[in-house]
């Protein structure tokens, strides 16, 4: 069995300089300052079944209760993404076992008391989450908030204090009052969903008081279908009343940021990602007590500009949608390991195909796997099919006065720089009719190179005594790798970049903190063992981590419209009359020199197939189809007789002159 060392798939750094960095079997904690290791344990890829209990037993039972733990799993399960809070005292962490756990990281304790069952914070998520986002603290108070956003739309919010020792650790049969009701009655109120989409949640940001000492007014929130939506916050986190929504992207809305505007003495304008392919501004007003004031209002221009990025970053997006969609549904994704490779059903029906060039083709897609997983090459797929575009992240930060962005799209080999002043324009939203300007802003776009997909990214704002700081991980499983040996090799796991005056130069050798980067990257079997612990070849390479490509862009479905053509255009098309030399009706494809007709095994397969079809109904449902024909036939052959009496009587029907019932006037001029 091949062992492969895993990539470094998400990384935290909080802002007195600690880095955590998770793999698929390890969580490290660090000080790249002083390029020490705090805290390191294993984590699991599979997802630990916990709380079941054996069929037809009695759950007071002792035998019942020895076999059926009910205690949270120690392991936490390929950890997905993780946060630290604004002071540095707590770090969020969840995965795929659907846990909510938080730490608080204190220095005087032995690693940092970052270890498996030392959690304050425990909570059973019902969906996997999919953002981890703290508020700051608010002035005098030392209360941290965090928000929770899971894949299915619903946001909740969690509060923690610093100065209590209080642990809360919550299993998931004491979350739920009653078993038959929904998620919102629970016997913790901090489950309480405050703000709900009908789609995934992709992104969320806030909207602040002027008041250092209230919370966020409004929460501004994005999803998959293009909606971005402005809710009231406040003490009493009113999200269930809407402020208002900015209508108008095109795809779906993936990142989200809110930066001052420096073209105007007061306000601020919010950057949205309109799908892959452009960055849309507008007008965001003020908060004042519980309302919006200022430019936006319900009559004036919201979205100030849409600007195109495609031509700058398609490129470099070497990930491909459907490769990942087939992780998915190989069935051997973290906590669903064995379960088979496929979920589809039904036989293979493609047509002309022996089983013996099936296997054949199936071996040449393993030739490079292990354990009968194909591992094909990224840098060769990708050039058969177009990339799918998703922008993730539009962070801002300032570097000497001057206002910078950094963007990430989802499968990207680079990530990308763009100055603050290519977005936002004098003039902007004042054009005719109050439109959006519509530019194209590539030229001013800067990649930053991987040479393998990037995973995460996170910044590090600039201190006294460094700059602005960029982390980044990338993926290094070999099917991402780069075709040349030398390239491969250099490309590593995690990198730091440093911000030089409008460049952002690579320091992963040259930084303070780059021992601890080298450990990190090292491939050697000791360090390997310490920090990234090696993992099955064939489990690896099956593990999605690219979720943005695979949830995000919506199933492109045909309209009844474009379904009718395509069904119409199938059929053969009618006949002009014509007889040929033995005397019988033309069709139109024999007209055109061509074979009329589907061949005997095609009309064979479609008769089995309809026959399968029909056996797998009941008697009921064979009877109601078989009724269903018959009108349908019985209401044709009415047509046609109607069209016949119509021809009989000479009436024309059509610009050819053809007909059911006998020879029209021009099908007897044609033949004569």
């Amino acid at each position: 069995m091949k062992e492969s060392i895993p990539p470094i798939h998400s990384i935290a750094i909080s802002n007195s300089g600690l880095l955590l960095a998770l793999s698929a079997k390890k969580a490290s904690l660090s000080d790249p300052s002083s390029s020490r290791i705090l805290s390191t344990f294993d984590t699991s890829i599979l997802v630990q079944q916990v709380n079941q209990q054996q069929p037809h037993q009695d759950p007071s039972s002792s035998s019942s209760s020895a076999s059926s733990p009910t205690t949270t799993p120690t392991e936490i399960a390929f950890p997905r993404i993780a946060a630290f809070s604004h002071d540095s005292c707590f770090l969020a962490i969840t995965g795929d076992d659907k846990l909510l756990r938080v730490f608080r990281i204190d220095p005087t304790k032995p690693n940092h008391a970052f270890q498996p069952g030392q959690e304050i914070l425990v909570k059973p998520l019902p969906k996997r989450a999919a953002i981890l986002k703290w508020l700051p603290p608010l002035h005098g108070s030392q209360i941290q908030e965090l928000v929770a956003a899971d894949k299915f739309g619903d946001i909740r919010s969690f509060e923690l204090d610093p100065s209590s020792t209080k642990t809360h650790i919550q299993t998931e049969e004491t979350q739920v009052v009653k078993k038959d009701e929904d998620d919102e009655v629970s016997s913790d109120d901090t489950m309480r969903i405050i703000l709900g989409h009908v789609s995934m949640v992709t992104d969320l940001t806030f909207i602040h008081s002027k008041d250092p000492s209230s919370p966020p007014t409004f929460i501004v929130t994005s999803d998959r279908d293009e909606h971005i939506r402005i809710s009231r916050w406040g003490v009493r986190r009113a999200a269930h009343v809407v402020e208002r929504f900015l209508m108008g992207s095109k795809s779906f809305v993936g990142a989200l940021q809110i930066v001052t505007d420096p073209t105007k003495a007061e306000g601020s304008v919010l950057l949205s990602s309109d799908g892959g392919k452009s960055i849309r501004v507008w007008n965001l007003p003020e908060a004042s007590g519980s309302s919006l004031e200022g430019a936006a209002s319900s009559s004036g221009p919201r979205c100030r500009s849409i600007n195109d990025v495609e031509r700058a970053v398609k490129g470099y997006v070497l990930v491909r949608e459907k490769e990942e969609k087939r992780r998915e549904n190989m069935g051997l994704n973290p906590g669903n390991f064995g379960k088979g490779k496929a979920k589809g059903k039904g036989k293979d029906k493609s047509k002309g195909k022996s089983s013996a060039e099936g296997e054949k083709k199936d071996e040449n897609e393993e030739e490079n796997g292990e354990d009968g997983v194909a591992t094909p090459k990224a840098q060769q797929y990708s050039k058969e099919t177009e990339p799918t575009l998703a922008i993730t992240r539009l962070e801002h930060f300032e570097q000497e006065g001057k206002g910078w962005i950094l963007m990430t799209l989802e499968g990207s080999t680079a990530f990308f720089l763009l100055p603050l002043s290519s977005l936002l324009l004098p003039g902007d939203g004042e054009g005719s009719q109050g439109k959006a300007i519509e530019r194209d802003i590539s030229d001013s776009i800067v990649p930053i190179e991987m040479g393998a997909p990037i995973l995460d990214l996170k910044i590090q704002a600039a201190s006294e005594t460094s700059p602005t700081r960029v982390w980044a991980c990338c993926d290094t499983r070999d099917e991402f790798a780069p075709q040349d040996k030398q390239e491969a090799k250099a490309v590593k796991t995690l990198r730091l970049f440093e911000l030089d005056g409008d460049k952002l130069v690579d320091a992963t050798l040259t930084c303070q903190g780059s021992e601890l980067i080298s450990m990190i990257n090292s491939e050697e079997e000791s360090l390997a063992k310490s920090l990234r612990t090696r993992v099955d070849a064939s489990k690896l390479n099956a593990i999605c981590l690219y979720s943005a490509l695979t949830n995000w862009p919506k199933i492109e479905t045909p309209s009844a419209a474009e379904m009718i053509a395509r069904r119409v255009a199938k059929r053969p098309k009618p006949s002009s009359g014509l007889v040929g030399a033995d005397g019988k009706p033309l069709s139109a494809a024999q007209e055109e020199g061509e074979e009329g007709g589907d061949s005997q095994e095609e009309e064979e397969e479609e008769e089995e197939e309809e026959e399968e079809d029909e056996s797998k109904l009941s008697h009921r449902e064979r009877m109601l189809k078989r009724i269903r024909n018959g009108k349908r036939a019985a209401g044709r052959e009415r047509n046609r007789r109607e069209i016949a009496s119509l021809l009989g009587s000479k009436v024309p029907i059509g610009s050819e002159g053809f007909q059911v019932g006998g020879e029209s006037e021009d099908t007897k001029m044609d033949v004569a």
